[in-house]
């Protein structure tokens, strides 16, 4: 969804952010808080999902759509 919404350069960065967002939940739920989730649903989605809907936010720009609001 944030294509329709960030510049190439923030598409990078968001991405960025999700993948580390990504790895550091799968590496928090499983290795210190112990928690059982066999394909890790929960970090790679859940956390993820999150951080980038948040990023979406900090990096919108009305330059892409209009219908939009600035970050």
């Amino acid at each position: 969804p944030a294509s329709g919404f960030v510049h190439a350069p923030s598409g990078v960065a968001i991405g960025a952010l999700c993948g580390l967002a990504s790895y550091y939940g799968v590496y928090v739920l499983k290795d210190k808080l112990k928690i059982d989730d066999a394909l890790d649903v929960s970090s790679v989605h859940g956390i993820t999902g999150i951080v980038g809907s948040l990023a979406i936010g900090l990096y919108g720009s009305l330059a892409i759509n209009s219908a939009g609001a600035n970050g």
